[in-house]
C-alpha cells in the first residue's frame, strides 16, 4: 500500500527539549490509484488530440488558445502548433459572428462557414501557402465543472473543401440535368422494381394534367392512363426488355390527359440496376410530349400522299389525254363525213361532248399533280349546273330527288369551269351519299347577295374578304346529317366517313373556293340533313363568257399545204392525227420518239414545213429534241403538243421561238387555226 508519513518532535513544556517523536500516517494507495488512473487518461487524451485528424484546439474561456494539435498547424500551414498559442480566435477577422458570439456566451456552436485567404494568404498566422477559398466544418463545445461554470472550450475545425466543392459540383449537374429536361420538356421518371413504385418530376406529372408535388405511383397506375387500344402493345414491350429481348425502353403511345384528350408520349429507359440473378431491380427513364410532332408527322404523310396522288393524276391525265386524242379526234372527223340528219349524228356528237368533258376533268388532274395551270374566265353558274345536274342524274340513286331552283341566268363569276364542274360534282357526290339509299331530296339554288364585311365574318367566318356582290350557290340534302366532331374534320384530306369514300372531295371543294376569293359555311345536325353555302364574287353583267363558234374545215385539195411531221409516243394520236392532217390538205411523217424525228427531219429538212410535237415520250423526250432540231435548223417551225396549258409551255419554252402550241386533246379545228397560223409567220 502507499503510506505518507509526517513526523514531529513534541517539546517538553518545562525543559524545553524533545520529549517525543509524533509520527501520523495515512493510507493513500487510493490516492496513488486515481493519479494514476489521471495521467493515463490525461496521456490517452493527449495521444488522441495530437494524433487526430482534426484540428482540435483548447480555448480558455475567453477564447484564447491553450493548445493545439498537430493537424491545426497543417491545416492552417504553420511550422509548429505552439504558433498559434496564445492567439484569440475571437479576433481573427475571418472568424464568423456566430462563432463569435459562442465564445461571449459560452453556448455550444456547430456550423460551416467559407474562409476566403485572399492572394496573400490572409493573417499573418497564416502561412503564404494557404490561399484561396477554404470551407469549414466548426464545432465548439464548452466545458464545464460541477458547478457548471465554464472553464474553456474543446473547438474542433474540418476542412470541409473537397466534400464542399463535390456537393456544389452535384448541385451544378443537377440544376443542369433539370435545365436540360426543361429545354428538352422531358418528364423523368425512376421505377423502384422491388417496391414496385415509381416516381416522376413535376414534368412528368403536369404532361398529363395533374398537379405537383406528386408521391410514387404504381407502374398499373400509369398503365391505366395509356389508351386502351395500345396497352397490351405497351405490356409486351416492358416485358421483353426484363427478358432481356431489347436493351431497352422506346415506346410511342397515345396516353389519357387528365381532361380527356390524348396525349402522344414518347417513353425511353433503361435498366441501371440487376439483381444478383440479372433481373432488373431500378429502371430510370424519360418521358416526353410528341403530340406535336406527330402531328407534324402525320401532315408530312398527308402531303406525301397527296404529292404521291399528284403524281399518279400526272401520270394518268396524260396517258388519259392520248387517249381523249384518239376519241375526240375520230369523233370529230365523223362528224365532218357525216350529214347532220343521219341517225348517228348526235350520238357522235354526245361522244364529242363527253370526250370534251373528260378532258376538262384530265386537266383539273394536271393541276392537282402540280403540272397544269386553271383558265380562269367569266362563268354563269346556272347553264354549269344545269350542265352537271344532267350528268349526275344518271349517277346518284333513283331515290334521290334532284331540285334545282330557278337559277338567274346572267350571275357570273370569274372562275375556271372546271373547278366549278369539280366544285359542284363534290357537293352532290357528298349530298347523294349522305341520303344513301333512303328516299330523299337535293336543292340546288344560286342567287346574288350584297354583303358587307360584318356580314360575311357572321354568316361565313371570313375577316379577308371585301364587301360586293356575291353569287351565293346552296346545295341542301335531307340526308343523315352530321355531329359536331365530324364537322370539324370534314375538310381534313382523306377523311371520310364512308367505307368506300375517297375522303378527297369536300377537301377539293374547299381548296376550290379560297382558290376563287369565296367563303364556304356548312350546317347540319344528325338526322336533319346538312346545307353548303358558297359565296364566289359575282363579275358585271355586261361581262359575258366567250362563245365559242364554229368554223367549216377545210378540205383536201389537189395541192398539199405542205408536209408535218408528227411526233407522238402514242400509237392511237399518230394514227387520228395524221388522219386529221391530211383532211387538212397536208402530207404526214410520223415518229415514236424525239429521236427518231431528229434522224427523220436531218434527211427531210428541206421537205418538212412544220414539226408537230408531243412533249412528254421515251428515249428522247420533246424539250431534247426542240433543242436537237433547233441545232439542225435555227428557223425550224416547231409546234408543240401537250395535256399542259399554252401559259404553262410558254413559261417553259420563253425565248426559244415556238412556232405554235396545241392543247391535247385537240379537233381537227385547232389543228387547222394553229398551222395556218404557222404558214402566216412563214410567209411573213
Amino acid at each position: 500500500i502507499w503510506v505518507q508519513s509526517r513526523s514531529s518532535f513534541a517539546h517538553d513544556e518545562g525543559t524545553g527539549a524533545n520529549s517525543h517523536l509524533i509520527v501520523v500516517t495515512r493510507d493513500i494507495t487510493e490516492t496513488k490509484r486515481r493519479e494514476k488512473e489521471l495521467r493515463e487518461k490525461e496521456a490517452r487524451f493527449r495521444a488522441l488530440f495530437e494524433q487526430s485528424p482534426l484540428a482540435l484546439e483548447w480555448l480558455s474561456p475567453e477564447g484564447v488558445i491553450q493548445f493545439a494539435n498537430p493537424a491545426t498547424a497543417e491545416l492552417f500551414g504553420l511550422h509548429d502548433p505552439e504558433d498559434s498559442i496564445g492567439f484569440d480566435v475571437s479576433l481573427d477577422p475571418n472568424a464568423p459572428d456566430e462563432l463569435k458570439e459562442a465564445i461571449r456566451t459560452k453556448t455550444p456552436l456547430r456550423m460551416k462557414n467559407v474562409f476566403d485567404f485572399g492572394e496573400t494568404g490572409g493573417n499573418v498566422q497564416y502561412d503564404t501557402e494557404h490561399r484561396g477559398v477554404k470551407h469549414f466544418d466548426f464545432n465548439l463545445i464548452p466545458l464545464k465543472d460541477e458547478r457548471n461554470e465554464c472553464f474553456g472550450f474543446l473547438f474542433q475545425i474540418e476542412d470541409i473543401t473537397e466534400r464542399a466543392v463535390a456537393e456544389q459540383a452535384l448541385r451544378d449537374s443537377e440544376e443542369r440535368l433539370q435545365l436540360a429536361l426543361e429545354a428538352g420538356q422531358l418528364g423523368l421518371w425512376d421505377w423502384d422494381v422491388q417496391s414496385n413504385r415509381v416516381a416522376y418530376n413535376d414534368r412528368a406529372v403536369t404532361m398529363l394534367g395533374y398537379e405537383p408535388p406528386m408521391e410514387t405511383a404504381r407502374p398499373e397506375e400509369y398503365l391505366q392512363l395509356v389508351q386502351p387500344d395500345y396497352r397490351e402493345s405497351v405490356e409486351a414491350h416492358i416485358q421483353a426488355h426484363f427478358r432481356g429481348e431489347i436493351p431497352g425502353i422506346h415506346l410511342e403511345y397515345p396516353a389519357l390527359h387528365r381532361d380527356g384528350h390524348a396525349v402522344w408520349s414518347l417513353v425511353k429507359g433503361r435498366t441501371v440496376e440487376r439483381d444478383a440473378d440479372g433481373k432488373p431491380v431500378r429502371l430510370i427513364g424519360t418521358l416526353q410530349d410528341i403530340t406535336e410532332q406527330r402531328t407534324l408527322q402525320e401532315k408530312m404523310m398527308q402531303a406525301q400522299k397527296l404529292e404521291s396522288l399528284g403524281l399518279l393524276a400526272g401520270g394518268i391525265a396524260h396517258d388519259f389525254n392520248n387517249l381523249l386524242v384518239g376519241i375526240l379526234g375520230n369523233a370529230d372527223l365523223a362528224l365532218d363525213d357525216l350529214s347532220t340528219l343521219h341517225p348517228a349524228h348526235k350520238c357522235v356528237q354526245q361522244i364529242g361532248h363527253a370526250a370534251t368533258r373528260a378532258a376538262d376533268l384530265a386537266k383539273q388532274m394536271l393541276a392537282y399533280s402540280g403540272k397544269g395551270r386553271f383558265v380562269v374566265e367569266p362563268v354563269p353558274p346556272a347553264a354549269l349546273i344545269d350542265e352537271m345536274a344532267h350528268m349526275m342524274r344518271v349517277s346518284i340513286s333513283k331515290k334521290v330527288t334532284l331540285r334545282i331552283d330557278e337559277p338567274d341566268s346572267l350571275l357570273l363569276v370569274q372562275a375556271d369551269p372546271t373547278q366549278l364542274r369539280q366544285l359542284i360534282m363534290n357537293l352532290l357526290t357528298n349530298a347523294s351519299e349522305a341520303i344513301g339509299d333512303e328516299v330523299g331530296v337535293i336543292r340546288i339554288s344560286t342567287s346574288a347577295m350584297e354583303l358587307n364585311r360584318e356580314e360575311i365574318k357572321t354568316r361565313f367566318g371570313e375577316d379577308s374578304l371585301p364587301e360586293g356582290r356575291y353569287v351565293h350557290l346552296e346545295v341542301r340534302d335531307t340526308g343523315c346529317g352530321m355531329s359536331e366532331a365530324t364537322l370539324r374534320r370534314i375538310f381534313d384530306p382523306f377523311f371520310t366517313t364512308r367505307f368506300t369514300g375517297r375522303g378527297l372531295g369536300l377537301s377539293a371543294v374547299q381548296g376550290i373556293v379560297r382558290g376563287h376569293h369565296g367563303a364556304l359555311k356548312v350546317s347540319s345536325q344528325p338526322g336533319e340533313g346538312t346545307t353548303f353555302e358558297i359565296i364566289l364574287p359575282a363579275l358585271e353583267e355586261s361581262e359575258s363568257p366567250h362563245q365559242q363558234t364554229t368554223h367549216p374545215v377545210a378540205r383536201a385539195s389537189s395541192d398539199p399545204n405542205g408536209t408535218v411531221l408528227l411526233v407522238d409516243d402514242d400509237e392511237a394520236v399518230r394514227i387520228v392525227g395524221s388522219r386529221m392532217l391530211r383532211k387538212l390538205g397536208y402530207e404526214v411523217l410520223t415518229a415514236r420518239d424525239g429521236r427518231e424525228a431528229v434522224d427523220l427531219y436531218r434527211s427531210g429538212k428541206n421537205r418538212i414545213s412544220c414539226v408537230l410535237l408531243d412533249l412528254t415520250m421515251p428515249v428522247m423526250d420533246g424539250e431534247e429534241a426542240f433543242n436537237a432540231l433547233r441545232g439542225i435548223d435555227p428557223e425550224v417551225s416547231v409546234v408543240l403538243s401537250s395535256g399542259f396549258n399554252e401559259q404553262e409551255i410558254h413559261n417553259r419554252f420563253a425565248g426559244r421561238k415556238v412556232a405554235g402550241f396545241v392543247q391535247k386533246p385537240y379537233k381537227m379545228k385547232a389543228l387547222e387555226n394553229v398551222l395556218q397560223s404557222v404558214a402566216a409567220d412563214r410567209a411573213e
